[in-house]
C-alpha cells in the first residue's frame, strides 16, 4: 500500500493527537508485563513524525522524528521486528535514539494493519539493556498487536456511531410535530401512547423495524412482546417515570422480530400533551449496523479472552446515567453475567440496594470534575460481592460525554 493510502487510514482512525485512553495503556503494560521490557508504546507512525497513542516508561515524550524511529522500519513488513543490539545493527548504531536519550539497545516491534491492510504504525517494547524475546513472548506481541487494531478499528466505528446519533438528536430538536420528526430521520420510526386510553400508534417506519404488516394493531403488551424480560422491565421503568415525572429517555435494547430478525434498537420517548390530552411519544431506530462492530470485537475477545482474563484490568464505558456501553472480557469475568446483560443495563442494576445511593453521588461527581477514583461494590451473577477499585475519567470531546473506565478487581 502507497504512504498517501496509509496516511488516509490514519486520518480514517481519527485516533492522532487525542488524549490517552486506559484500554490501550492496559494493552501496552500487558506485554510489558509479560516481557520484563521497561519502556512500552503503542505508535502512530505519521508523515513527519512518530507520535504516541500510548507511552509507558519513556516519561512526558509524546512523538519523536520519523527519521529516527525505529517503527518506521517495522511498518515496512508484516511480521515482528526485533533488534537484539541496536549498537550491532548498522541501521540504528549512530541513531540518537541509540547513542543518546533513552539509549535503546532491545527493540521488538509488531506493525498495527487496519482493516483494509495499511501498516499505520506498532505495538513496540524498548529496552537499555541487550536481549531476545522468547517464542512464546513473540507469540504474545502478535496477538496483542492484533487486538490494538481491533481496539482501534473499534473506536473509529463508535466515533462514527456517535456523529450518526448526534445527527439524529439535531433532526428531532428541529422537529415540533411527530409525524415530521420522524419521517425527516433515516430508518427513524415514530410511535405514541395514549396515556388515557393506552393505545399505541406506529408510524409505517415502525411497522417495518418490528417485521410486522401495515395493518398491523399493537397494543402496550404486544410492543413489549418483541423483547426479552429483562429488556421489558427496562422499558417499563423508563415508560413509568416519563409518564409519572415527565423524564425523556434513551435506551438501546435487542429485540426479535415477527419475521425472526434478531435486530439491535434504539428507543427514546418523551411526554406531551397532543391535543390537550397527556401522551408519550417518541422514536425507534434500528441501529444493528452501528452495533455490527461490537460484535466483531466480542468475536475476536473470545479467541483471547484467557490472555486479557490474566493480563488486563476491568475496562467499561458507560454513560452519564450509568448505562454500560462496552465492557471487555476481564469485567464480564469478573461479574459472572453475559456481555449482552451488561451492556445497555446501568450498573446500578448490579449493585446491592444500598450502594446505588452513593453509585448516583459517583455520577454527579465524575460528571462535575471530570475524574473520579475510588471502590464500588456489585453483585456477580451468582450472588457473590465483587469489589472493583476504579481509577474512571469523562470524556468530554464526545456528545453525550461518556465515562471511561478502568478497575481492578479487588475481592
Amino acid at each position: 500500500m502507497d504512504e498517501a493510502t496509509r496516511l488516509r487510514e490514519i486520518e480514517r482512525l481519527g485516533v492522532l493527537d487525542t488524549p490517552p485512553e486506559p484500554v490501550f495503556d492496559a494493552i501496552v503494560a500487558a506485554a510489558r508485563a509479560a516481557t520484563g521490557m521497561p519502556i512500552g508504546l503503542v505508535s502512530i507512525v505519521a508523515e513527519q513524525r512518530q507520535w504516541f497513542k500510548s507511552s509507558i516508561g519513556l516519561g512526558d515524550v509524546s512523538e519523536t522524528p520519523r527519521s529516527i524511529s525505529f517503527c518506521t522500519y517495522a511498518i515496512e513488513q508484516d511480521a515482528l521486528l526485533e533488534i537484539p543490539d541496536a549498537r550491532q545493527d548498522p541501521r540504528f548504531a549512530h541513531n540518537p535514539l541509540v547513542t543518546a536519550g533513552p539509549r535503546v539497545r532491545h527493540y521488538a516491534g509488531i506493525p498495527l494493519a487496519t482493516a483494509h491492510g495499511a501498516r499505520i504504525g506498532t505495538l513496540c517494547l524498548l529496552d537499555t539493556l541487550p536481549g531476545v524475546l522468547s517464542p512464546s513472548q513473540r507469540e504474545l506481541m502478535v496477538h496483542l498487536g492484533r487486538v490494538t487494531t481491533q481496539v482501534l478499528e473499534q473506536r473509529s466505528a463508535l466515533l462514527r456511531q456517535i456523529d450518526q446519533a448526534q445527527a439524529l438528536h439535531r433532526d428531532l430538536k428541529r422537529s415540533e410535530d411527530f409525524l415530521e420528526r420522524t419521517n425527516t430521520a433515516a430508518k427513524v420510526g415514530g410511535w405514541e401512547l395514549d396515556l388515557a386510553t393506552r393505545e399505541v400508534r406506529w408510524t409505517r417506519e415502525t411497522k417495518q423495524i418490528h417485521g410486522v404488516r401495515s395493518s398491523y394493531q399493537p397494543t402496550f403488551e404486544s410492543a413489549l412482546s418483541f423483547y426479552r424480560s429483562d429488556s421489558r422491565s427496562i422499558i417499563q421503568a423508563a415508560v413509568q417515570r416519563c409518564t409519572e415525572q415527565g423524564t425523556p429517555w434513551e435506551v438501546q435494547l435487542p429485540m426479535t422480530t415477527a419475521d425472526g430478525r434478531s435486530i439491535w434498537t434504539r428507543v427514546v420517548g418523551t411526554r406531551q400533551q397532543v391535543e390537550g390530552l397527556p401522551r408519550l411519544v417518541g422514536a425507534i431506530q434500528d441501529i444493528t449496523e452501528e452495533r455490527a462492530v461490537v460484535d466483531a470485537l466480542e468475536a475476536s475477545e473470545v479467541r483471547y479472552r484467557r490472555l486479557f482474563h490474566y493480563s488486563l484490568g476491568l475496562i467499561c464505558t458507560h454513560m452519564l446515567d450509568g448505562t454500560v456501553t462496552s465492557v471487555n472480557p476481564a469485567a464480564v469475568q469478573s461479574l459472572g453475567y453475559p456481555e449482552s446483560e451488561m451492556v445497555g443495563r446501568s450498573l446500578c442494576d448490579l449493585m446491592p440496594p444500598e450502594k446505588r445511593e452513593a453509585f448516583k453521588a459517583y455520577l454527579r461527581r465524575i460528571e462535575a470534575n471530570h475524574t473520579d477514583a475510588g471502590v464500588i461494590e456489585l453483585l456477580a451473577a451468582d450472588g457473590t460481592r465483587r469489589y472493583w477499585a476504579y481509577n474512571n475519567v469523562l470524556d468530554t470531546e464526545t456528545h453525550p460525554p461518556f465515562v471511561l473506565g478502568h478497575a481492578q478487581d479487588v475481592t
